[in-house]
């Protein structure tokens, strides 16, 4: 092989057009338009955040979440075969992206995710000659939107990822191709195909090719990442992943309203006669903001009980209305609204004791061995399945480095402990009655 071929060789390497051209994917790129779907109602592109609001503002709804998630997540990940874990697999698990995070902090980091949008999402990078996966890492999946266009198999193809969607275009979008070992392939018989073409055999010398690997990897380094998109879905929504308590997004409002209004009763002093009801603002500071200046002002006649004040809608003009509420015995009505949502968002999250998410019930707990039977039932039917897909998600790049199979190991159920707990017990009061 000639000097020239070598000079030639580096030079291709550093020519970004003509890296592009040969060896990446051809990534589409966002057009104006909107290529992408929006994640929300007639394309608002707002559903994410309103799924944030219900969490951060329905203790209960935010309770189940986190709850749910720290059982889906267990005790981190085990050998299927139980053995240990050891060499390259043991060190990714405890340096997965490459900055000092555990596969369990990650792993955990999406299943948060799946319970909050009804799906996940797994950056991973492969090596050089797209041979394996040398890091995997978390982003939020709120921060995805799918291409419209779908593959030829009708399924999502590419995603744009962006940290900020609140406005008309994405801010600082960048096209992320789906998780495919085709492409892997493919792209590593371009590579190999490359190397060849310039002359960089196996007769070349090792320092030629290690000064063009490096040169290779520097610019390759951003077209290696692909994404592992996961998810429950439904046959009408092939975009986008569906919360497991989606059809009970209203009954949580509700919760979070019954809370307001009653709050706003109780500071203002006022058995629920009025309530002010401010249009036109949706910022929730703001909203803030205009209600104490609201009554701060007020005087007259129901100065001496300030009415609840609530938010009221954002389209058309705003303003100021206030409405009798034709409620009797409110506090009554919000008693009846509080049980009955909290009934009704523990069965939507598929919670079958409420003791689970460590609430306590008055007068409705069970024994320990129909606590455990029906948290056998809970782990079954609702929890595992979500496990069984984190698995799935780890494992795609288990078999890609060729390494063992994992699992997730479940937490212990603490209602068994406590039944064989209570069992011990009762052998031992027989053994002193038989003295």
């Amino acid at each position: 092989m000639s000097e020239n071929i070598t000079t030639e060789a580096i030079d291709f390497y550093t020519n970004l057009s003509a890296l592009d051209e040969k060896f990446t994917p051809k990534f589409e790129k966002p057009r104006s338009g909107k290529n992408w779907v929006p994640w929300g109602h007639k394309g608002d592109n707002r559903y994410p955040l309103m799924l944030m609001d219900l969490l951060k503002n329905s203790s209960l709804h935010g309770m189940i979440i986190k709850s749910k998630t720290n059982t889906v997540s267990g005790q981190g990940f085990e050998r299927v075969d139980e053995t240990e874990l050891e060499g390259a697999q043991k060190d990714f698990m405890e340096d997965m992206d490459g900055r000092g995070n555990s596969a369990k902090e990650i792993i955990d980091s999406t299943d948060l995710d799946e319970g909050i949008f009804g799906q996940r999402a797994l950056l991973v990078t492969w090596d050089s000659t797209w041979t394996k996966i040398v890091h995997a890492s978390y982003r939020p999946v709120m921060n995805f939107r799918p291409f419209k266009d779908l593959d030829e198999f009708g399924e999502v193809s590419s995603y744009i990822y962006s940290t900020d969607w609140t406005t008309r275009q994405p801010y600082r979008p960048v096209a992320i191709p789906v998780f495919s070992e085709a492409t892997a392939k493919e792209n590593k018989k371009r590579y190999a195909d490359a190397l060849e073409d310039l002359g960089l055999k196996a007769d070349a010398d090792e320092k030629t090719k290690a000064l063009v690997k490096e040169k290779f990897d520097k610019i390759n380094s951003e077209g290696r990442t692909q994404v592992i998109m996961d998810g429950t879905y439904l046959p009408d929504s092939k975009y986008f992943g569906v919360p497991f308590y989606g059809a009970a997004a209203m009954v949580i409002r509700t919760d979070i309203q019954s809370d307001v209004f009653a709050f706003n009763a109780m500071e203002s002093n006022l058995s629920s006669d009025y309530i002010v009801q401010i249009n036109g603002i949706q910022d929730q500071i703001e909203f803030n903001k205009a209600a104490k200046a609201f009554i701060k002002m007020h005087t007259g006649a129901m100065a001496s009980g300030k009415p609840p004040v609530t938010k009221g809608g954002i389209d058309g003009k705003g303003g100021v209305e206030i409405k009798p509420t034709g409620l009797k015995g409110a506090d009554t009505k919000l008693t009846e609204i509080n049980t009955k949502t909290q009934q009704k968002i523990l069965s939507a999250h598929g919670i079958t004791s409420a003791e689970f998410v460590g609430i306590a019930t008055s007068g409705k707990l069970g024994n320990s061995t129909e606590l455990k039977n029906l948290y056998d039932l809970y782990q079954s039917n609702i929890i595992s399945p979500i496990q069984a897909r984190r698995d799935k998600m780890i494992n795609k790049i288990n078999k890609v480095n060729g390494w063992p199979l994992l699992k997730t190991i479940p937490n212990m159920n603490v209602f068994a402990e406590q039944e064989a707990k209570e069992g011990a017990e009762v052998v031992e009061d027989i053994d002193e009655t038989n003295l």
